[in-house]
């Protein structure tokens, strides 16, 4: 804004930002669009409206959770985005899973759980330590580890009964109830930033990350750029990711633990 950009901001509920910091922002936008509940097609129906009479130059999505909606809004109206088959993709942390495996990158074992016999099977099957995580969330929410079996006893009635839950992630939506349980990897979490041009990867640099004590897998800080790891097998191993994925156009923060054994991926989301 401060360089002349006109912004139009889109929301589903508009009194999420009241009293919060940075919430006077929005008295920069030149307008503010609320459609509540959320509804793709009437979101459109007023993005097109506007861009009628004032073209959009750009789309910047900020929350994961309406990234396939801004993928596909972006391509209705011409405009450079991730496209709508890889936005689909990343959305879906198992399909990723698969996606990586059949290109032979290197990762964790994984299975997917949509019901509590799946669940359960799913856990005997993998073993312990592993991570259980919604296949559609994000902001490291509603992630569980378990690093033996006597940590996961207690639990065992819980996820005996688990699905279906539903979970709100907020803004109208809910989950999916697909998830994901893969082998859990000790190491060090980092964040690996690029921006894909064209196809062209173009590596920014790694995001060395401090997180709050086990169990929480929040982020307390981070230092960047950093230079303390194998920064050219880390770029190489993350570029192999987005072209498995498709990435064809963005910002993207892909995590990456560094184990002993090796690097393995966590996730790639746009930036």
């Amino acid at each position: 804004m401060a360089q002349g950009h006109e912004v139009t901001f889109f929301t589903s509920d508009r009194s999420l930002y009241h009293g919060r910091p940075g919430s006077e922002a929005l008295g920069l936008c030149r307008e503010i669009v609320e459609t509540s509940p959320f509804d793709y097609d009437s979101f459109e129906r007023q993005a097109l409206c506007i861009h009628q009479n004032r073209p959009f130059d750009a789309i910047v999505c900020l929350i994961d959770i309406r990234l396939v909606e801004a993928s596909r809004l972006a391509k209705k109206l011409g405009l450079r985005f991730l496209s709508p088959q890889t936005a689909a993709l990343v959305r879906d942390k198992y399909q990723v899973r698969q996606r990586l495996a059949a290109c032979g990158i290197v990762q964790p074992e994984f299975e997917l759980a949509t019901s509590n016999a799946e669940l359960s099977a799913a856990v005997e099957k993998i073993g312990f330590p592993l991570l259980i995580k919604p296949c559609d969330g994000y902001g490291s929410q509603n992630i569980v580890t378990f690093r033996s079996q006597r940590d996961f006893e207690p639990a065992r009635t819980l996820f005996a009964n688990y699905l279906p839950c539903r979970t709100d992630y907020g803004l109208g939506v809910r989950a999916n109830d697909r998830l994901l349980v893969e082998r859990f990897v000790a190491g060090v979490v980092i964040g690996v930033e690029t921006f894909t041009l064209e196809g062209k990867h173009r590596f920014l640099g790694i995001n060395d990350k401090v997180f709050f004590p086990p169990p929480f897998f929040a982020i307390r800080g981070s230092s960047f750029p950093a230079s303390r790891f194998d920064t050219e097998t880390i770029r190489d191993y993350v570029f192999s990711i987005l072209d498995a994925i498709g990435f064809d156009f963005g910002a993207a923060h892909t995590e990456v633990i560094v184990a002993e054994e090796d690097c393995i991926s966590s996730k790639s989301m746009p930036g």
